[in-house]
């Protein structure tokens, strides 16, 4: 049982945490060891968690330094003949303090993963890979939560994460990490909430398990299904409702390619460090290089053509804010690849479904007030690629 002076110390450190006063707050962290697993919140978060939800990277960053620093110092005595089992407790302690969970079965790293903050999730994770394993109340991991919210980089960090840990490969990890109580796998959420870059990612990265991910859900829906219930998904319904001005640039602007592979954890450290801005450079210089760079079978109307792209590519960048510029080239770029990625979503997840899948109906033969009617996944497959 917790002494008042205990009760106390967490009062304290709370009303620190809401001010953002994180230096005493780390300095209590430091020096007081029974404050790190402390639930000083009504919803029993702990001052990790409370560090996340107010995004304060460095915060968090020095908070899991602090955690793992004894850790760091035992190995350091272990040289100089200290003693094993010292080691052995603070990495115990490590585990525990970074795996809290409060009343929604919330780790630290779950929270992370909800914002999509890749830095916090990297520095989370790399102090025990294992915690991207662990659910919460839904039975969601922090790589699951990642996938839900549509936070494409923290999700491909975290997976990178989990892959390195022990005995943990693609083909043979805990099923539990992408699938949850109702039995959603992270396509299933991926789709359902139109994360289309996310699911691409997903078909790539665990396409040994694609035949599984495809089975129905609870309520008796396949990836495909869902993938369905988004329209904005394909370019022949989303581009109806769109504004001429974007229907033109949309024609005019980008090549987006079929996605070959999941992005790579290098891609993913080299496109960290790129600026959305170099994305819309890219884009003019394909049409620039069309003008330059055509074959012989090239008619002089399809020069003309690309030279008039080129011109009103330049007139929208001149007569609008370099922001909004910037900003509209990042949606038009955004749309294609949507588009293009969900008919290739559809055309992977063909290839790996059974006959049995692919016919399957779940509202067939449904009648009264509460049915549905609902395509099989392969009409809606005709229709859609």
């Amino acid at each position: 049982m917790m002494n008042s002076s205990g009760i106390v110390h967490q009062e304290e450190v709370e009303n620190l945490c809401k001010a953002g006063k994180w230096a005493k707050v780390l300095k209590m962290y430091e020096e007081k060891r029974d404050l790190r697993m402390a639930k000083i919140t009504a919803t029993g978060d702990t001052i990790l968690h409370m560090a996340v939800y107010t995004k304060k990277e460095h915060v968090v960053e020095s908070l899991v330094d602090i955690v793992c620093g004894g850790e760091k110092m035992n190995k350091q005595d272990k040289k100089q003949s200290a003693s094993v089992s010292s080691v052995d407790e603070n990495g115990d302690e490590k585990k525990s303090v970074l795996g809290v969970q409060n009343e929604k079965g919330n780790t630290p790293l779950h929270l992370a993963a909800s914002i999509g903050n890749a830095e916090m999730c990297k520095k989370i994770s790399g102090a025990d890979p294992l915690l991207i394993a662990i659910p919460n109340g839904n039975g969601e991991t922090p790589l699951f939560v990642a996938v839900l919210n549509g936070n494409r980089k923290a999700f491909l960090w975290l997976h990178y994460q989990y892959m390195k840990s022990p005995g943990v490969s693609s083909t043979d990890f805990d099923r539990s990490i992408i699938r949850r109580n109702n039995d959603d796998t992270i396509l299933h959420c991926a789709l359902e909430e139109g994360h289309i870059d996310v699911a691409i990612e997903i078909v790539h990265l665990y396409e040994d398990h694609l035949k599984e991910m495809l089975k129905q859900n609870k309520n008796e829906l396949s990836p495909l299904h869902l993938l369905a219930g988004t329209p904005s998904a394909f370019e022949s319904n989303d581009l109806l409702d769109r504004s001429s001005i974007v229907q033109l640039l949309y024609r005019c602007l980008f090549r987006v390619k079929r996605k070959k592979h999941a992005t790579t954890k290098a891609e993913l450290e080299q496109r960290e460090r790129e600026p959305r801005l170099v994305a819309l450079i890219k884009g003019l210089i394909v049409h620039i290089d069309r003008i330059a760079d055509y074959h012989e079978r090239s008619t002089w109307a399809e020069i003309r053509n690309a030279m008039v792209i080129l011109l009103l590519l330049l007139v929208v960048i001149l007569l609008f804010p370099p922001a909004f510029v910037e900003m509209l080239f990042h949606m038009i770029r955004n749309l294609k690849e949507e588009h293009t990625w969900s008919v290739q979503i559809v055309e992977k997840l063909l290839q790996h479904g059974s006959p049995e899948d692919m016919s399957a109906n779940p509202y067939e033969g449904g009648s009264g007030p509460g049915s549905k009617i609902v395509d099989t996944p392969l009409m809606i497959a005709a229709k859609m690629v």
